[in-house]
C-alpha cells in the first residue's frame, strides 16, 4: 500500500497560504464534491483526477483538496481546493523525483464508499478497538494492485496526534490495513497482501 507522505506534501502549500477554512455547515460529501469539480472544470480528455486530500473531517473537512493532471504537461500537476462547489484556489507545480504522488487516475464509477460512509466505518472500528479520536484526515487515491480506489484515513486525538491509520476499499468499505500507534500494531488482512 501506497504511503500517506503525498497530502502532508500538498497541505504545505495551498492550506497554509490561504488559511484554512472555518467549519460553515456547507462542506460537501467528497463524490459530490469530484462531480461537481469535473464538471465545473471541464478537464480535458487526456486529464484526469489522480486523488484529493481533506483534513479535520467532524466528519466533513471544510475544504477538498483535488489533485489533477495537466493537458499536454505530462510532469506538471495541478492542485486546486474546492469548496462550496468551487474552486477557491489552485498551483501548478512539477512532479520530482522520490515524491510519492498518486499516479493512477480514479474512475468515479469504481467509487461507491464515499465520505460519509468512510467516516462511519472508522468510527465503528475505533469503538471498538476502544481508541477516541476528533477529526479525521481523509485521502482518496488509487493503488497498483487493480487501481482499486481506497480511502486512507487518519485519525487524530485532540492533540492532533494520529491515533490510528486505517486504508478502506473505496469500492467494498472493507478495511484492507489499520494501525494502532498506541498498541504499535498493524493489521493486514492476508488475502489483501502484495499491493
Amino acid at each position: 500500500m501506497e504511503s500517506p507522505l503525498w497530502f502532508r506534501f500538498l497541505l504545505l502549500s495551498l492550506a497554509a497560504a490561504n488559511g484554512a477554512l472555518l467549519h460553515s455547515g456547507e462542506e460537501t460529501e467528497a463524490i459530490e464534491s469530484l462531480v461537481h469539480f469535473t464538471r465545473s472544470h471541464h478537464m480535458a480528455a487526456d486529464e484526469s483526477v489522480l486523488g484529493m486530500v481533506g483534513f479535520y473531517g467532524q466528519p466533513l473537512p471544510p475544504q477538498w483538496l483535488i489533485l489533477t493532471t495537466i493537458e499536454g504537461e505530462p510532469d506538471i500537476l495541478k492542485e486546486s481546493v474546492f469548496a462550496r462547489n468551487e474552486v477557491i484556489a489552485e498551483r501548478r507545480f512539477r512532479r520530482l523525483p522520490g515524491q510519492d504522488l498518486p499516479t493512477i487516475p480514479i474512475s468515479l464509477k469504481k467509487v461507491s464508499i464515499d465520505s460519509d460512509k468512510a467516516f462511519a466505518i472508522v468510527e465503528a472500528k475505533a469503538k471498538v478497538e476502544e481508541v477516541a479520536f476528533e477529526s479525521l484526515h481523509y485521502q482518496l487515491r488509487c493503488r497498483t494492485a487493480g487501481h482499486e480506489p481506497v480511502w486512507l484515513l487518519s485519525l487524530l486525538n485532540r492533540s492532533q496526534s494520529v491515533v490510528g491509520l486505517l486504508y478502506v476499499s473505496a469500492s467494498s468499505g472493507e478495511i484492507l490495513e489499520e494501525k494502532w500507534p498506541r498498541r504499535n500494531t498493524w493489521k493486514i488482512e492476508p488475502e489483501r497482501t502484495g499491493s
